[in-house]
């Protein structure tokens, strides 16, 4: 899938190399590193958790209104 090659080799790769991201190949999962997400605030949590579902929407939207 082009969008997930784009996303971890860009801004992905990025954080990866930092240690703040990491990638599960095998599973296909992108976890944030336990240390990095414990420091954050349920605030900040629950605003990336809000980013990630809209982004989602709007992809799967796309997708849609394109097989339509």
């Amino acid at each position: 899938m082009q969008s997930e090659r784009n996303i971890l080799s860009n801004p992905f790769k990025r954080f990866e190399d930092m240690q703040m991201l990491h990638h599960t190949k095998t599973l296909g999962i992108v976890q944030v590193d336990e240390s990095v997400w414990k420091k954050l605030s349920k605030a900040e949590k629950e605003e990336i958790e809000k980013i990630c579902d809209e982004k989602l929407e709007q992809y799967y939207g796309r997708i849609t209104k394109e097989r339509t």
